[in-house]
């Protein structure tokens, strides 16, 4: 899975995830507003555009992002929302 990063990552963190058939360019208007006072994640799904693997399901996109969190910010994010 690919992440794509916006602003500081001093800043609360915020998890952003698109829906089926789109990718993180769905969120171009709410990094502009948002960037300077959080830093983004948006995980490019499994199987989207973007992405650099194939989709087998929505657990393992979950565990993976899971994991994600868990490894680079303690297991700890301000919010996360689609």
């Amino acid at each position: 899975m690919e992440y794509k990063e916006y602003g500081s990552k001093n800043n609360d963190i915020i998890i952003l995830l698109h829906g089926g058939g789109l990718s993180w360019w769905n969120y171009i208007d709410e990094i502009s507003l948002l960037e300077n006072e959080f830093h983004i994640v948006i995980p490019i799904l499994d199987g989207h555009s973007g992405s650099d693997t194939n989709f087998t399901s929505i657990e393992s996109n979950a565990l993976e992002i899971i994991n994600f969190i868990n490894k680079n910010y303690n297991g700890k994010v301000k919010l996360i929302g689609d």
